[in-house]
């Protein structure tokens, strides 16, 4: 089938490729129709478990299923409820550090850090934990908790539950770390990321102050896509981005969006995200429509079919051994759902 290409004049063929897999997804184009992008993951045991801040240690996939409950699952059809013995689960945020899953209890006012090393099976408090209400995350082999206030100190913990008190270079209100392959980046809720070779120790970046005053607003959330670190900002509709090269050393400015060519705005991003195959997935929300976005480089974007979401963007987590990923759809308001790899659009080439 042909039609005129306005650009060149041209009759365009309406071609057809794969949505999550082979090279034509590189292909700038003009996307008329998906067909079939998403499959409902199959039936759970026990039903209707929705995980979010999904680890993987090698072994099982560990998460938080909202409310004070934990669950592991060796294929995320059949789960099996974690809780600690000692106190009741106090973060949503579920982590593997190699082997180990980890995570924080809280009793009698006081909070710790416990440690499986039986894929959730039993648990052992580590050591309280210092820091209140600490943001508890995991990159690069270390598990971090981070201040949810303005502060220097943080604390690494290694996968044999080591923990080690640290302190960023200015106090500030740290919001996470993600890894690169080779080095680590932290990042604060307002203006500021620090890197670190060793994962221990930080240094700020000079240069992105300067870059990050170009944007329209703050970063809301940082990515690693190969060795490339990317920061993704949004303000009102719009979608601007930095990244770096050098490991976080220096910033440069990316891509500058006030909507996709498809026509699609912004409202929030989940910094829950997958890399695979050269590409970096991120989940979207604007308007009350879900939706998910892709790239291969951090400047250019695209847009993939509405997923039904009730309040924010849900996060992506791959699943192991595979090219595809799973997404829960928020709220229980509709089925989890996978990426379906047989999945194919029709567009015209631009």
């Amino acid at each position: 089938m042909l039609s005129f290409n306005r650009k060149f004049g041209l009759g365009a063929a309406l071609r057809e490729r794969l949505i999550w897999a082979g090279s034509a997804r590189s292909v700038r184009g003009l996307v008329t129709k998906q067909l079939n992008p998403y499959k409902p993951r199959p039936q759970t045991s026990p039903s209707a478990v929705f995980l979010e801040s999904v680890s993987h240690n090698g072994s099982v996939y560990f998460g938080w299923a909202g409310g004070s409950t934990w669950y592991t699952s060796p294929d995320m059809v059949t789960f099996t409820s974690r809780l600690f013995s000692g106190g009741s689960v106090n973060s949503s945020r579920a982590v593997a550090v190699g082997a180990n899953l980890f995570g924080i209890s809280s009793f009698s006012g006081s909070q710790a850090l416990n440690v499986s090393t039986n894929n959730g099976a039993s648990w052992t408090a580590v050591a309280s934990v210092p820091i209140t209400n600490a943001n508890l995350c995991a990159a690069g082999g270390f598990g971090y908790l981070l201040t949810p206030s303005n502060s220097t100190a943080f604390v690494q913990f290694t996968a044999a539950g080591v923990l080690t008190n640290r302190n960023f270079p200015v106090a500030a209100t740290w919001a996470g770390v993600v890894h690169n392959g080779a080095a680590w980046l932290a990042f604060t809720s307002g203006g500021d990321v620090a890197y670190s070779g060793n994962g221990a120790d930080f240094t700020l970046s000079a240069s992105y102050p300067t870059e990050r005053l170009k944007l329209p607003a703050n970063p809301v959330a940082f990515y690693a896509l190969g060795a490339r670190f990317i920061a993704v900002a949004l303000n009102g509709t719009s979608l601007t981005t930095l990244y770096s090269d050098d490991n976080g050393v220096t910033w440069q400015q990316g891509a500058a969006y006030g909507q996709f060519i498809e026509g699609r705005f912004f409202g929030s991003v989940n910094p829950d995200a997958v890399a695979i195959d050269g590409y970096l997935y991120v989940s979207a929300r604007a308007g009350g429509v879900g939706f998910i976005v892709s790239t291969t480089d951090g400047i250019t974007w695209r847009t993939h079919a509405d997923i039904n979401v009730s309040d924010s963007a849900p996060g992506l987590y791959r699943r192991v051994g595979t090219n595809s990923f799973f997404l829960n759809t928020a709220s229980n308001t509709g089925p989890a759902l996978e990426t379906n790899l047989t999945a194919t659009e029709l567009y015209y080439e631009l």
